[in-house]
């Protein structure tokens, strides 16, 4: 009966949307097969749950998941199930780089592993360079990602994960963290018309791309294409770093509802999440939209729904501006310093301090130029 159960719970899961109502039911399922010891449904249930709980912002958890599925793997190598596991395996890495608590060693070792494991089946290393080149990205080793995607072209593609959508990310990206005005010039339409295949991989560009656009001029393109972005991220639990990106956007020009919604989503889901880069990310956008809201009056105060055991949580939902800016900026710095102790550079202190130079830039001019949306609101709703 238990392992009908199992059964039951694995083909109620494949019948919901991919996130967090699948997570109980497949942690249910592979609960249940432990007890039974009954490995091959103990991994239906937690390959599927390396999808759920990553599209259910819960990125360690579905690392955890991961790890489990690839040592059952090693175990019963004559499975069939090495592509279900390898290509799990890309998703993971692209996440590893997230965790600032990761040692470069660590992240490294993942793709080293991959390489290891596509090799030994014959397949093409592109897929691996690929990992590569977005760990090296990820972590501001740009020179070496430079190369790395260079090289990556040579070889043939691999049906695992060598698709159009993956490579433009990877362009898009490398692009925009170096700073490659000249590509950035010539691909950025491209990458606005290219079709993706997944929203979450769509907004996850587009979102980045936000920046590049007001930085060449199309502030108003930029802003029809935000309400769009927003919609799709909204609705991704894992997109808390391009919850980020929006709330950084936004902060140099949207209204104080807007900007209010946005903020208290983008707090909340972060203060749920592992995900550190993410919360770098917001904290910046928190610290850039308070400092818009206390531009017309230093001793602002402002009424939000922040979570209730956000540190600065207040009994009434009144919070002062200054402290609230500072308190983001803080977080915001100590996040930086610690990914670039750990990557051995200073990248993320140079490109969020650029990022935020750029906005206050923004604010200030909007605010020279008599952007009434700047000017202290008596509405406590807004």
């Amino acid at each position: 009966m238990t392992s009908e159960r199992i059964q039951a719970l694995i083909a109620e899961a494949d019948n919901l949307p991919l996130g967090s109502l699948q997570v109980p039911l497949l942690e249910e399922a592979a609960n249940l097969a432990d007890r039974l010891q009954d490995e091959e449904q103990g991994f239906a249930a937690r390959h599927r749950l390396i999808y759920a709980t990553w599209f259910a912002g819960s990125l360690d958890r579905s690392v955890v998941a991961f790890s489990w599925c690839l040592a059952y793997l090693d175990r019963h190598p004559n499975v069939g199930a090495d592509d279900l596991v390898l290509d799990s395996y890309r998703v993971v890495i692209s996440a590893l780089p997230d965790f600032v608590t990761l040692s470069l060693a660590q992240i490294d070792a993942a793709v080293d592993d991959l390489e290891a494991r596509l090799q030994a089946k014959g397949r093409s290393p592109r897929t691996a360079a690929n990992c590569r080149w977005l760990v090296l990205v990820r972590t501001g080793r740009l020179a070496a990602a430079h190369d790395i995607a260079k090289s990556s072209r040579t070889f043939s593609k691999d049906a695992l994960w060598d698709d159009d959508d993956f490579e433009a990310v990877l362009e898009a990206y490398d692009a925009v963290y170096r700073q490659d005005r000249s590509k950035l010039e010539t691909r950025l339409d491209h990458w606005l018309s290219h079709f993706w295949h997944e929203p979450v991989v769509r907004s996850s560009v587009l979102s980045l791309l936000l920046r590049v656009m007001v930085e060449q001029g199309r502030a108003k393109q930029a802003r029809a294409l935000f309400e769009r972005v927003r919609r799709d991220v909204c609705q991704h639990a894992l997109l808390i770093e391009q919850l980020g990106y929006l709330l950084i956007f936004a902060a140099g020009w949207a209204g104080p509802r807007q900007l209010r919604r946005l903020l208290e989503q983008a707090v909340q889901d972060a203060w749920q999440s592992c995900d550190h880069l993410g919360r770098l990310h917001v904290y910046l956008g928190g610290e850039l939209v308070c400092r818009r809201w206390a531009m017309g009056s230093p001793g602002r105060r402002r009424k939000l729904r922040l979570p209730a055991d956000f540190p600065l949580t207040t009994p009434d939902g009144w919070y002062e501006l200054p402290v609230l800016q500072a308190w983001f900026r803080s977080e915001c710095e100590q996040l930086m310093a610690r990914f670039d102790a750990r990557n051995g550079n200073s990248f993320f202190t140079n490109f969020i301090s650029q990022w935020r130079s750029d906005v206050e830039r923004q604010q200030d001019a909007a605010r020279a130029d008599g952007d009434k949306e700047t000017l202290p609101i008596d509405d406590p709703a807004a």
